[in-house]
């Protein structure tokens, strides 16, 4: 049939009826269409539509990402293709870089997340010493990295946001430092003789907030209140003040069935609905002290056929009936296997009463020859979670020991209740830490190396050629290692203390047994001094720097070199990561990191439902968030990939997510219309942003985190203000969908994309449209570089165009 257009349609209505059609309205002139933006480089390549772009944060490179279920990354200024990444099994549907730029998250329709390495491998610093530093240690998490300088200051630094986070004033030129097994202590040596002890225990390990706690408030059979539907209950029946006293009493669920799992499920049977009743009522009371202490609330209903759900006498949700009510003789719509039905309680909280309340709900059957019935409910809670306490101050000071001269090297026993160092006066000397008192040994050397092999012996390195190994409870050498020609100058010990790294003058890494105390291997290739060591945390791989300037990685089960990074000067201490490709040393005025690239995703995050729609840095790199067609928002410790939050956040698909500048905040989008904030602490909902008439599709923080701005599938975009979740201004124009926006550098001026190309500008303080131009469609998805000159779009056929952000 062919169809007919609505005006069309009208006019033939009002002759058919005997009345003269309307006289036709003057033709409107049409607006000129918009230039075209033509396109300064296209990036082709993807064997499907790009569906997602970014910029790295430093404007050289570009990721994109495809339904071809790869990702690739192109420099921004030529624009070749710097490298490929492949492995999801889905259309790559979301990107984004790491705050330093050198790791890229991707989110796919195989409900997966992926962490990649971006390529290039050029040294990133820890700025902020005064002077060269001289010593650094890493965590053995690799979370933290510690740092001494002659600048007479010892500093920590958050190693994936490469951000300071404490620094102390150490007694002068800070020599060596060194971190307890379990990461809550530091010690550092200074030129003023001392070897000082630090409680950094409320910055490596702040408490964690608590998180919300789960709690059933009513389960499978807790008893109910019933009424058979074979007349219709009073009217009053869902409020919490009835009287259900007289009204049977049984355990969930209700119902009758012969599928033995429906049939599992039921507590009462009600084997007579057949005999002439198509309903059951059933409620039950719920104590609850105190409301706001609730952060989710969830209604589960096992249901076959039909169900309406009531709190405190109001409909809150409902499944495959008609009627408001429906009466107690009405059938359900259709006949259907049992089915859950989730009905989220959350936005009714302000319905429940500190003291009594009711839950209620009616279950109806399609017809009283029906099989089975089932009305199974369950009533579940959220807990807010206690405030979490702000971290105590560093202990500052918690020990200090005079050395009898600047300890070059120090050392904790695995247990931390020992402590060494060692310097120029040839001693080594050891400490309990409880009580403070030492014991002297006899190095006969000036002390460059120290490692613990258990909780007495100790190895020690230095002038001589040879590693004393000490029994420090009876103050004698067990054995000296001999190996290297000419001076020891550095010494670690693996994590699991089996093996001992050993520098030496000799231009040698050496690799020792420390339970047979022989050695197993001895690495050559360094072309000066060996002078810094350090094992990965697993202990299968190697760093070692020198005064050949360079930083070398090695494979221990190999024995051989696998990188070489260059430096612009000396290395005095190295470190490596928990990763096998993370590398840092020091030396000059800063800490260096330097890592190898790996060519597979680094770490894959699995728990979602349903295609990852988008995702997200934490500004300081820590975390990682996930927003999913399972309606949920997801938080994930970048470190380990595990899985710290789950957020059920919208009705519907979420589509869009953004941290606020500090983290403390995260706004999402979502099919449902809303635009909610989150406090990444704890999960909870912080406000409800409504306004939308559609879909929200994007988000986006202004730099000082007051204002927040969102698109829609309706065609706009609106300003809030974040504190008072109030929208101040809506941005009218858009012909299609809106899909991406940006802020220029500045923040005057905002940029906005939507499915039909439709490139606009926008003046921020008074909401007005600057400029409107067409890019080719169709437009998934846009980025404007980090300058704010260029724009990068995500279009069909596999291609992503760069555009001037402003002009033809």
């Amino acid at each position: 049939m062919r169809c007919v257009p609505p005006s069309t349609l009208i006019a033939f209505s009002l002759i058919a009826a005997g009345l003269p059609a309307q006289e036709a309205k003057p033709k409107v002139e049409k607006p000129p269409p918009p230039p075209a933006a033509k396109p300064v480089r296209e990036l082709e390549g993807h064997d499907a539509d790009v569906y997602c772009v970014r910029y790295s944060p430093d404007g050289t490179k570009i990721a994109t990402a495809s339904f071809d279920r790869t990702i690739r990354i192109w420099d921004a200024a030529s624009g070749k293709e710097v490298a490929g990444l492949a492995g999801h099994q889905g259309k790559v549907l979301s990107l984004a870089f790491s705050p330093d730029g050198r790791q890229l998250l991707s989110g796919s329709e195989d409900k997966t997340l992926k962490l990649w390495d971006v390529p290039g491998e050029g040294a990133a610093g820890f700025a902020g010493h005064g002077g060269p530093v001289e010593g650094l240690a890493l965590s053995l998490d690799g979370s933290w990295l510690a740092t001494g300088s002659a600048d007479g200051t010892a500093r920590l630094w958050n190693r994936a946001a490469r951000k300071e986070a404490l620094v102390l004033g150490a007694g002068g030129r800070v020599r060596c430092v060194a971190f307890s097994a379990d990461g809550k202590r530091l010690s550092t040596g200074a030129d003023d003789k001392s070897l000082r002890l630090w409680d950094v225990s409320s910055v490596t390990a702040p408490p964690q907030p608590a998180a919300p706690a789960g709690v059933e408030l009513l389960k499978q059979g807790a008893p109910w209140r019933y009424h058979k539907g074979r007349s219709a209950p009073p009217a009053e029946w869902r409020q919490a003040a009835f009287d259900d006293s007289k009204w049977e009493q049984g355990p969930s669920g209700f119902g009758y069935s012969s599928n033995a799992e429906e049939l599992a499920t039921i507590g009462t049977k009600l084997d007579d609905m057949m005999k002439g009743y198509l309903s059951v009522f059933v409620r039950a009371k719920l104590k609850v002290e105190d409301p706001k202490a609730i952060e989710r609330m969830t209604l589960k209903v096992l249901v076959d056929d039909a169900m309406v759900a009531y709190l405190n006498g109001e409909e809150v949700g409902r499944d495959n009936i008609d009627g408001s009510p429906p009466a107690h003789d009405a059938p359900a719509k259709t006949s259907h296997e049992a089915l859950l039905v989730e009905v989220d309680l959350t936005p009714h909280l302000g319905k429940l009463a500190a003291g009594d309340n009711a839950i209620a709900v009616q279950g109806h059957n399609h017809e009283l020859e029906s099989s089975d019935l089932v009305l199974t409910p369950t009533l579940s809670a959220v807990l807010k979670a206690a405030p979490s306490k702000e971290p105590a101050p560093p202990k500052l000071d918690l020990a200090k020991y005079d050395s009898g001269s600047p300890p070059l090297a120090a050392a904790w026993s695995p247990d931390g209740a020992l402590v060494a160092a060692g310097g120029e006066d040839k001693t080594v000397h050891v400490w309990k830490v409880a009580g403070g008192s030492e014991v002297k040994l006899d190095q006969g050397g000036t002390v460059l190396g120290l490692a613990f092999l258990d909780g007495n012996r100790l190895a020690a390195c230095g002038e001589g050629g040879s590693i004393k190994v000490w029994n420090v409870a009876e103050g004698k050498v067990e054995k000296a290692l001999e190996g290297h020609q000419g001076a020891v100058l550095a010494l670690a010990v693996r994590a699991d203390r089996a093996q001992i790294l050993s520098g030496g003058e000799d231009k040698t890494v050496r690799l020792w047994d420390s339970g047979g105390l022989k050695e197993l291997k001895s690495l050559a290739g360094h072309e000066g001094k060996v002078t810094a060591v350090a094992f990965s945390p697993d202990g299968k791989a190697a760093v070692s720097g020198g005064e050949d300037k360079t930083l070398r990685a090695w494979s221990l089960d190999a024995g051989k070199e696998t990188r070489k990074f260059l430096q612009p000067g000396a290395v005095t201490a190295a470190a490596a990561g928990p990763d096998e490709r993370y590398y840092a040393c020091a030396g000059a005025n800063e800490a260096l990191e330097w890592r190898s690239v790996a060519v597979e995703a680094v770490r894959t995050f699995t728990n979602h439902g349903g295609p990852v729609h988008a995702v997200a840095f934490s500004p300081d790199g820590v975390l990682v968030a996930s927003a999913s067609q399972d309606k949920t928002v997801r938080l994930w410790s970048r470190g380990d990939g595990k899985e710290a939050r789950s957020i059920n956040a919208h009705d519907s698909s979420v589509y869009a997510i953004a941290f606020n500048p500090d983290g403390s905040l995260l706004a999402s989008g979502g099919f449902d219309r809303a635009v909610k904030l989150w406090k990444t602490a704890d999960g909870s909902l912080v406000k409800k942003l409504d306004g939308h008439g559609e879909g929200v599709f994007c988000v986006r923080f202004s730099a000082d985190g007051q204002s927040l701005f969102s698109g829609s599938s309706d065609r706009t975009l609106r300003k809030w203000l974040v504190a008072e979740g109030q929208q101040v201004a809506l941005l009218e124009g858009h012909p299609g969908w809106v899909c991406g926006l940006a802020l220029f550098p500045g923040e005057a001026k905002l940029a906005s994309v939507d499915y039909g190309g439709n490139l606009m500008v926008w003046s921020v303080p008074d909401a007005k449209l600057l400029s409107h131009r067409k890019v080719p469609t169709v437009v998934y998805d846009f980025a404007l570089s980090p300058d704010g000159k260029q724009i990068v779009t995500a279009n069909l056929t596999g291609k992503a165009f760069v555009v001037e952000a402003e002009g033809p």
